[in-house]
């Protein structure tokens, strides 16, 4: 486990070193991440790139398939080639992060998480990124999905900070304060 981080950090910094050179690393970080959710989220994308008894001709197909599907920059396909070539594709998702990781810290960009019971319209995301962005003083990016059982609300991440705003937080903490005040009653 060790060699196969070592390993998709040395992918990273040279994708990272191409991209920065050629003026393309905001674009190419994040085609690599879009390439990288892809294949973990295909199960049988991802057994057919892992596969020994699919030919690297195969594979390439399906790589410059999917590539041209998300119109990801050519480096992308090129280091997904590699990758796949020398049988190190299982480690995009971690050469996706860890690029990730160090074109943010070059470009200034700060990642938040917002989790909602539901999908919330386009002006809301915007101005909580605006919002976020300008108290924190950097560009932030937001990451979004939902959870049905917060009910309502939401739970943003930022800067290494949880702050549960929702509506099943506000139950559980309601709950414990009255089996609190009950216990305390009895006694």
């Amino acid at each position: 486990m060790k060699g196969d981080e070592a390993a998709a950090e040395r992918y990273a910094q040279a994708i990272f070193e191409l991209a920065r050179d050629s003026g393309r690393l905001e674009k190419v970080t994040s085609d690599l991440a879009r390439l990288a959710e892809t294949f973990s989220a295909s199960k049988a994308l991802e057994n057919a790139l892992e596969n020994p008894v699919v030919l690297a001709p195969q594979k390439e197909a399906i790589l410059r398939e999917v590539c041209g599907r998300l119109a990801a920059d050519e480096l992308v396909l090129r280091s997904a080639l590699v990758m796949s070539q020398r049988g190190r594709i299982g480690a995009l998702p971690e050469v996706a992060r860890s690029l990730e990781q160090m074109a943010d810290s070059v470009l200034g960009i700060e990642r938040a998480e917002v989790t909602t019971a539901a999908d919330m319209d386009e002006a809301f995301y915007s101005g909580l990124e605006a919002g976020l962005s300008r108290s924190r003083g950097k560009r932030v990016i937001l990451r979004r999905r939902t959870d049905k059982s917060l009910i309502g609300g939401a739970v943003l991440r930022v800067g290494g900070r949880t702050m549960d705003h929702s509506v099943h937080s506000h139950l559980k903490r309601l709950e414990h304060e009255l089996l609190t005040q009950a216990l305390a009653a009895k006694a």
